[in-house]
């Protein structure tokens, strides 16, 4: 069963898996080329500079906003034709735990956003590991990190606000979402977010609950 769900969950999002893995690839490689034609065209001092005197991530702020709309893409692809269509009545009553349903659909998507951060944000990283030192590196990606969390976030409560079955409940979701998201872009500088990462992963994680909510309140029909 496992099996089926992870199948057809792949097949609606495989579009815009690979789409959106080719843009951030893209991006990150774009990224490189600059970081490349600044080492050899101008100095490499330069780049140290950019990170020691900026100290905001420098080349790494192209992709700011990148991680956060692939979420929000890949959630509305998978959920909102389920919705739509009615499919997900369907799926909701097939002879399998519904919690664990859902739990399978969710992390299918995780598993494809963390896919797509993690070859993106792992070329850009192994790039710089070689032009300047390990602690404008960690920094560097210190910044990036939250970003990327907030990917899985935006990934999560949009699935949450797809399910909801009242406008009113979508606009609360959305305003709660619009929050949450924001905080994880309140500070570009890299020690930031050092001492509360793990708490926004965990709390992150506990998004799902919300999902759930959404889902009893979708199954027992309620309407505006």
């Amino acid at each position: 069963m496992n099996k089926a769900i992870f199948f057809k969950e792949w097949i609606k999002t495989k579009n815009a898996f690979w789409i959106l893995f080719s843009i951030l690839g893209l991006v990150s490689i774009y990224i490189i080329f600059q970081l490349y034609h600044t080492c050899e065209f101008v100095s490499a001092i330069r780049v140290w500079n950019n990170y020691l005197i900026d100290d905001k991530g420098a080349y790494i702020n192209l992709m700011k906003l990148l991680p956060l709309l692939s979420g929000i893409i890949l959630a509305f692809v998978q959920f909102v034709p389920e919705v739509t269509l009615k499919r997900i009545k369907l799926t909701l009553h097939v002879p399998y735990p519904q919690k664990r349903m859902l739990f399978m659909m969710i992390s299918i998507g995780v598993l494809e956003l963390l896919a797509i951060f993690g070859f993106s944000l792992g070329i850009y990283i192994i790039y710089l590991s070689t032009i300047v030192s390990h602690e404008i590196v960690f920094a560097s990606f210190m910044v990036s990190l939250p970003w990327f969390i907030a990917g899985i976030a935006a990934y999560i409560l949009v699935c949450a606000i797809c399910l909801e079955p009242t406008w009113r409940g979508r606009v609360i979701n959305a305003l709660m979402a619009a929050a949450f998201i924001n905080i994880f872009f309140i500070s570009p500088f890299p020690k930031s977010y050092n001492y509360s990462i793990v708490g926004l992963i965990i709390v992150t994680s506990l998004c799902f609950l919300i999902v759930l909510r959404s889902m009893f309140r979708f199954k027992k029909g309620l309407q505006d």
